[in-house]
């Protein structure tokens, strides 16, 4: 069977023409998608739209049924982007722009399948040679191919049950390459499917020491966690596992506790005039020092003056970011600066004459080493008058479990970033071993829960994450099932060399450049004077 991939769009009413096409299809050996529901619920849209990006050729059935279709405009607008459309006509309802511009195939008898069977041939041919150049330029070299080829046939053994196949693959893989963590997992994984119980613990139990010597002690206690499950009267287990938790407790510093406690504050002029610019200030603090800031406000004219410097820093190094619908920001980030025991930072928000009066959304992402930890959602209500600046009421979201999306060949900067980041913020849970899943038999359902039960996303980009189509389905999955404001992309290079997914561009005010990985990053004052 080919390994060329089609997908049919068409309306549930036009079935029986739908049959006959998918008939001709599979003539020729081409597997093909043509599943539709009346109703699809998430996981069904879901694998829908795996199938639609996954394919090599997007055949669309235009009908009167069909032309008024948002889903089959979608797919073929899609399909169309990336020249792999092919088009047939069930009758003379009017095709819309700019398909028709195509002159789509009207389907009257056996000989027009024929000739909409060869356009597909055509595009099939097309994407073939150009997916053959992407996997050469993927592929370093034969022993890259080869070593590939091993762990994609043991990986069929497991898909057809022959898990004993497979676990002798990995066994001999793991003897080769015992640095890879991702093949003991999965070999964790087959010996637990095989009932082996204390051979899987023995595995699971060299990825949790692992983690442990490079310092990543929240996944080795998960993973201890599953080990005494395994075996609950193993005291060597449950021994090792108190003692992980004692250490990560112990790692709790004085400046770890102010980062839990740290709450935040806006203030902005409750009402602003369209026209007027107005500053929105970011305030870290204390729980107890809310009061305060009110206080600072009032000071506002000295700290402008000079009057009053700002002393040594004494909180963590929190950068925020601004979107407020339809208006500009001067500053895609800025950092709060430290004083007199309160962070702060200013944006500049600009309305214009034009600006329609009503409330405007806006929401603040609260970041600590380039990840973000807090969004805090308020209104801008746009009025006749600009008002004094004021403690404004908001709605604050505090991450307390993330899941971490990024390419295989970026897991050990990940992994650096992410210790540096738990042990500098030990309220913040993030799940790292969503890629190990993509294997699993329940794999895409553990991913699916995942998302569901965490509160951000953390994308890191970088040219690997961009090539990778498990990379791709992830921030997908999440994009449809959570929104846009779940994903907090990490840059790890610049967009010049991994350019942002056009869905998510407009992500960080659409600046991706890549954040220093500096677990102690502290701003410099530019002038005295700033508070």
């Amino acid at each position: 069977m080919s390994d060329k991939q089609v997908f049919l769009s068409y309306s549930l009413e036009d079935i029986e023409m739908a049959r006959h096409v998918v008939r001709a299809i599979e003539a020729r050996s081409w597997p093909i998608s043509w599943e539709r529901y009346d109703d699809p619920d998430a996981i069904a849209t879901i694998a829908l739209r795996e199938a639609l990006t996954a394919s090599d050729c997007v055949v669309v059935l235009w009908s009167a049924h069909s032309v008024d279709s948002e889903v089959i405009r979608e797919e073929a607008s899609s399909a169309k982007n990336r020249g792999a459309l092919v088009q047939a006509s069930l009758d003379d309802a009017a095709v819309p722009m700019p398909f028709v511009l195509d002159k789509p195939t009207p389907l009257t008898d056996e000989w027009s399948v024929t000739t909409l069977v060869q356009q597909i041939a055509r595009v099939l041919h097309g994407k073939a040679s150009t997916l053959s150049r992407e996997r050469e330029e993927r592929t370093p070299n034969a022993e890259a191919r080869l070593e590939a080829r091993v762990l994609e046939i043991a990986e069929q053994h497991a898909d057809a049950g022959e898990l004993d196949k497979a676990i002798t693959a990995y066994e001999r893989w793991v003897e080769g390459k015992a640095d890879d963590m991702k093949a003991v997992r999965r070999l964790g994984d087959l010996y637990l499917a095989s009932n082996r119980e204390q051979d899987a613990a023995a595995h699971y139990e060299r990825i949790a020491e692992h983690y442990t010597a490079v310092g990543f002690l929240v996944p080795a206690i998960e993973t201890y966690k599953r080990m005494v499950e395994l075996s609950p009267y193993n005291e060597a287990f449950s021994a090792r596992l108190s003692a992980l938790v004692e250490q990560k407790d112990l790692q709790t510093t004085n400046a770890q506790r102010a980062m839990s406690s740290v709450q935040f504050t806006l203030t902005a002029p409750p009402s602003v005039s369209a026209g007027e610019t107005f500053s929105l200030d970011v305030w870290a603090h204390r729980e107890n020092d809310r009061a305060e800031v009110s206080k600072r406000l009032d000071e506002g004219d000295k700290h402008d003056r000079g009057e009053v410097g700002p002393e040594p820093v004494t909180g963590p190094a929190l950068t925020a970011r601004v979107h407020v619908d339809g208006l500009d920001v001067d500053s895609s980030e800025v950092s709060l600066w430290w004083n007199r025991g309160l962070g702060t930072g200013t944006f500049q928000v600009a309305t214009t004459t034009e600006t329609v009066p009503g409330a405007r959304t806006g929401v603040v992402g609260i970041y600590f080493l380039g990840l973000q930890i807090a969004r805090i959602h308020f209104l801008v209500p746009i009025g006749d008058t600009t008002a004094p600046r004021e403690i404004i009421p908001s709605r604050q979201e505090r991450h307390t479990r993330a899941l971490a999306c990024f390419a295989p060949e970026d897991r050990d900067a990940v992994e650096a970033r992410i210790r540096s980041f738990e042990k500098a913020a030990p309220g913040v849970d993030v799940f790292l071993d969503a890629i190990d899943m993509h294997s699993r038999q329940n794999g895409l359902a553990e991913f699916l829960d995942n998302i569901s039960a965490r509160d951000v996303l953390y994308l890191f980009w970088s040219e690997h994450a961009a090539a990778s189509t498990d990379v791709e389905r992830e921030w997908r999955y999440a994009l449809r099932l959570r929104g846009i404001d779940f994903i907090d992309p990490v840059p790890l290079v610049s967009p010049e060399v991994a350019p942002p997914p056009p869905e998510l561009a407009t992500l960080h005010g659409g600046d991706w450049h890549a954040v220093p990985d500096v677990s102690e990053r502290r701003p410099t004052p530019t002038s005295p004077g700033t508070v």
